[in-house]
């Protein structure tokens, strides 16, 4: 079973206990989520073992990485299956341990939230950071049409748990994002 929910840890948990009452106990669970750690979500379910992020990156058409996540139970049995399941999709699997946001939200994270401060600063305007973005380190999309792609909703979930997670201040919220 791969969910790819609403970036909001009530939301999927109470998914992922619904499906686990329901789904044959030695199914596989994959998360899409962008960076609530797995083994806050695993702990819905009675599957830790075969509990596992895998994290697809916007626009999937475009992008090759899935980021899959292993949990503090997972095995390698269940890594192996969702590699597997990457390539077979043509992307290119990297895995990484749980923590809050993983590897690329983290750091997505700092380069969205600075995004958002330099506009409000009056540093360069919207389409001014996001061509500059895409010119100057390749991105597929600026940090705004990401945003918007992603939803604003979903990017102020994932600022508000990023910040709650870890304190820190360059991933909170800026104050156009919570407009």
């Amino acid at each position: 079973v791969i969910e790819a929910i609403t970036e909001d840890e009530k939301v999927k948990g109470a998914l992922f206990k619904k499906l686990d009452g329901i789904v044959k106990k030695d199914a596989l669970f994959a998360s899409n989520t962008s960076g609530i750690m797995i083994s806050s979500l695993s702990s819905y379910t009675t599957r830790g073992k075969n509990f596992v992020g895998m994290h697809w990156f916007n626009p999937p058409q475009v992008m090759k990485l899935v980021e899959v996540v292993r949990g503090p139970e997972t095995t390698e049995e269940a890594i192996r299956a969702v590699v597997q399941i990457s390539e077979s999709a043509g992307k290119v699997p990297i895995l990484v341990n749980d923590g809050p946001g993983f590897f690329t939200t983290r750091f997505l994270n700092s380069w969205l939230m600075e995004s958002y401060r330099m506009f409000e600063s009056g540093v360069a305007g919207i389409a001014e950071i996001d061509k500059m973005s895409k010119l100057a380190f390749g991105f597929p999309m600026g940090p705004f049409e990401l945003s918007d792609f992603i939803g604003l909703d979903t990017m102020l979930h994932v600022a508000e748990y990023m910040y709650e997670e870890t304190k820190r201040p360059d991933y909170a919220a800026p104050t156009l994002l919570k407009k």
